[in-house]
């Protein structure tokens, strides 16, 4: 069982957000690699320490390491949950994965904004009334260099 992903769908229905970040594909990539998140506590500040305790133990990078499924469900956390779940707990689960969803778009949508703005030469039409955008090319010509000015 790929118990990794597991602790990565517990830490997002627990918190409304994925445990790994980076600015870029790269920084996010090592992040996963090193391991490197963290229960920030406006998240985290109502999560019972068995949770984290129980998500830290799948998110260990070393596979051999790394909780298996019968060590997790015979964690605290997950003893205490089949106890205790309740009504308010879904609702705050569920809560989290609308905002996660919204962020997911939001963050969606700067990233088409920047592949935009990185793919594209704003310049001004002959009348100068409007801005359109262009397809750069490989090689800006003469041009346009004079047209910027």
């Amino acid at each position: 069982a790929d118990m990794w992903s597991v602790g990565v769908i517990i830490y997002l229905l627990l918190s409304g957000d994925l445990p790994f970040m980076g600015r870029s594909q790269r920084e996010l990539f090592r992040a996963i690699v090193v391991g490197k998140y963290d229960f920030p506590d406006e998240m985290w500040g109502d999560v019972s320490e068995h949770a984290k305790e129980l998500i830290k133990g799948l998110l260990v990078t070393d596979p051999s390491k790394r909780l298996t499924a019968k060590q997790a469900m015979a964690s605290r956390w997950m003893r205490d949950r089949g106890d205790m779940l309740r009504q308010h707990s879904l609702m705050m689960s569920q809560r989290r994965i609308k905002t996660f969803n919204a962020r997911m778009k939001l963050r969606s949508a700067m990233i088409n904004i920047r592949y935009l703005s990185n793919t594209s030469v704003w310049k001004k039409n002959a009348s100068g009334a409007s801005v359109t955008a262009q397809p750069t090319q490989a090689t800006i010509d003469e041009d346009m260099l004079e047209d910027e000015e």
